[in-house]
């Protein structure tokens, strides 16, 4: 099954329209970033419903060029110089942005490696990564790989269903999607997102594969994890990540 099957479904519900708008996003981690240099390029990788995008380009401000790139139009954004394009696939020239941003997404991407390599080509010298996403400790390491998730709500509570589709067929994981929807449903639950497959990694097994493609970690400067606040718009609650990496 294809990423982009997975996310045109991903970007149609309205589950997703509920993308992230945290004022603690801008005030916790996107203020706390090194200054970037006049008239500096951001590229919002895996851009979305373009929320982050228009957070960056109110904290670096208007002599900041900011660019969104996403796998599918469907997703929305503000089209803020919006190029189409994946995680895997450069589709910048090299040594383009002061500063590559990822939030949410990397999870999804299986060749890593290819991520790093490509976004290390289209950073400028010393340019920062900038990856937020959730991670699971290399002590509880599970094998989630080929998996995907349906969210679902009631209008006060959230519902996870993972469903494995490692080894079948399209149309055996859409009947097992349609059979939980129709069981959520009874109960209640509406708003349904069905996310992308899910290949997560450790901080410790990130950063080792950032270091292996040229990159160094800096600590200290961004807070190591981050949470939205429970008032705050959001389709994912939970904690994630915080790692901001060099190019060397």
């Amino acid at each position: 099954m294809s990423l982009s099957r997975h996310y045109e479904k991903h970007g149609q519900v309205e589950a997703y329209e509920l993308a992230v708008q945290a004022q603690s996003y801008s005030d916790e981690v996107l203020k706390r970033l090194p200054q970037l240099p006049p008239d500096a390029r951001v590229l919002d990788m895996a851009s979305g419903t373009g929320n982050e995008a228009a957070q960056m380009a109110a904290v670096f401000g208007s002599s900041t060029k900011i660019f969104e790139m996403d796998i599918s139009k469907q997703a929305g954004g503000i089209q803020r110089n919006f190029v189409l394009g994946d995680l895997e696939t450069q589709v910048f020239a090299e040594k383009s942005f002061a500063l590559i941003h990822i939030k949410d997404a990397l999870l999804h991407i299986k060749n890593k490696n290819k991520f790093f390599e490509q976004t290390r080509n289209m950073l400028l010298d010393h340019g920062l990564l900038l990856v937020v996403m959730q991670f699971i400790p290399e002590k509880k390491q599970i094998n989630m790989n080929q998996y995907i998730i349906i969210h679902s709500s009631n209008g006060k509570k959230f519902f996870d269903a993972p469903i494995s589709i490692f080894g079948k067929s399209q149309n055996s994981v859409q009947q097992e999607i349609d059979l939980i929807k129709q069981a959520l449903r009874e109960k209640g639950y509406t708003n349904f997102q069905v996310s992308m497959p899910y290949y997560p990694s450790s901080v410790e097994s990130l950063t080792g594969i950032a270091q292996k493609n040229g990159f160094q970690r800096d600590l200290g400067l961004v807070p190591e994890t981050w949470t939205p606040k429970k008032d705050e718009k959001n389709w994912f609650e939970a904690e994630r990540g915080v790692l901001l990496f060099k190019k060397i």
